[in-house]
């Protein structure tokens, strides 16, 4: 390998490794944040949150506009249908997730939602020729298996749950495969995709307000003590600035690695996440639970090497002979 083929390659596993360090940060941030609104401020509207989240994402992306610090391409017809099924796949996939939350524990929701992942990386290797291995296949079953022990003890059937389950996992799988066919034949920007992504998201969601039941004629905010200087504020307004740095980062992750990467890595965030929930939350880390974070970890590591490897073969075959 030549020098310059070394460096190259540094530095697409460096942009590759920072992108998905900065996409789990900031979705274990969102994850929280969503926790301590729903469970600690007892909010019961989580689409109107997400509409919240999305327009404020929106008025971020518009200020740093208007003080040139970014750049994004306005409005096209033809990039709006291109970009608008990423839109209804992500709807989709809230809706159908919802439903399941009613039927499944989420124990149970976080064993199968880890099967799209296992969808996600066929897709990749079908329809984008993403090279694959033994040791990723391996690192994917791993991190099912992973969920599978985690939710062990909160084994449960529902033939309307699994019904909407496997919807979600199809829905969740087209949703991360389909946004990679859209940043290639688009070809927008990180910024672009995040305003495409948010300004037609929040009309598509605001049905689902009233189909939801959001919006009634009983409808009541929290009864805690709304102001600028309350920590509710304080969290809801963190929330939105967490929902544009995921959105960022989000596309820059599938970007900068792959649709299979982007997915094994939200898959894995709830090993950190059953950790800071322990510490935060108080929520119970069973002996089970500390031996599924043991095989997540596993996954992770497998899954690094693998890629790792698989990258350093590529750059070989791509010397000239």
């Amino acid at each position: 390998m030549q020098p310059s083929d070394a460096v190259a390659l540094e530095r697409t596993v460096s942009q590759s490794l920072l992108a998905c360090i900065a996409y789990s940060v900031c979705s274990i941030s969102m994850t929280l944040t969503n926790k301590a609104l729903f469970s600690y401020y007892n909010l019961k509207f989580p689409i109107g949150v997400i509409i919240f989240q999305n327009s404020f994402t929106l008025l971020i992306l518009v200020i740093c506009k208007q003080l040139n610090l970014l750049e994004y391409k306005p409005l096209n017809r033809d990039t709006v249908r291109s970009w608008f099924p990423v839109n209804i796949c992500f709807v989709f996939m809230l809706t159908s997730g919802s439903y399941v939350l009613k039927f499944l524990s989420v124990p149970m929701v976080t064993i199968f939602k880890n099967l799209s992942t296992v969808l996600v990386t066929l897709g990749d290797y079908y329809f984008f020729g993403q090279e694959m291995s033994g040791e990723i296949l391996v690192a994917v079953l791993l991190m099912v298996g992973s969920s599978v022990v985690a939710g062990f003890n909160d084994l449960s059937f529902s033939s309307a749950g699994y019904f909407w389950m496997i919807i979600n996992c199809v829905v969740t799988a087209s949703y991360v495969l389909y946004m990679k066919f859209a940043m290639k034949k688009t070809r927008l920007n990180e910024w672009s995709m995040v305003y495409y992504n948010n300004l037609l998201s929040v009309p598509t969601m605001v049905p689902l307000l009233f189909l939801g039941g959001e919006v009634t004629t009983d409808f009541e905010l929290p009864t805690f003590e709304l102001d600028w200087f309350s920590w509710f504020t304080i969290v809801f307004i963190f929330s939105g600035i967490s929902s544009f740095c995921l959105s960022v980062c989000s596309f820059w992750a599938v970007k900068a690695s792959s649709p299979t990467t982007y997915s094994m890595v939200g898959s894995l965030n709830k090993i950190p996440l059953a950790i800071l929930g322990h510490l935060f939350f108080q929520s119970k880390l069973t002996s089970l639970g500390k031996l599924s974070i043991v095989i997540g970890l596993s996954a992770a590591i497998l899954y690094t090497i693998a890629k790792q490897r698989l990258l350093r073969r590529a750059a070989q075959q791509a010397l000239p002979q």
